[in-house]
């Protein structure tokens, strides 16, 4: 069984989008054995069902799509007012 604080490491990191071979350099720069590694890193794969996006991709994607709406909204208004 893969080392506890790897996997917690694994899982912190992961939300955050990070690549599973960013990760495995991250762990082996820090000590970690390459089969505990990757023996973690296995256990995860197997245990992640579905893959969120990070969180800044959804701030951004929220951002950009309400930032798109205003800018649809206005373009509006001055047509309704200045198209004629």
């Amino acid at each position: 069984m893969a080392n506890k604080d790897i996997q917690k490491i694994i899982k912190e990191h992961a939300k955050n989008g990070y690549a599973p071979n960013t990760l495995k350099n991250y762990l082996l720069k820090q000590g970690y054995s390459e089969n505990d590694v990757n023996e973690a890193l296995g256990q995860h794969n197997e245990t992640s069902e579905k893959v969120d996006m990070p969180k800044h991709v959804n701030r951004f994607l929220t951002a950009s799509l309400i930032l798109f709406l205003i800018v649809i909204f206005l373009f509006g208004l001055y047509m309704l007012y200045f198209g004629k």
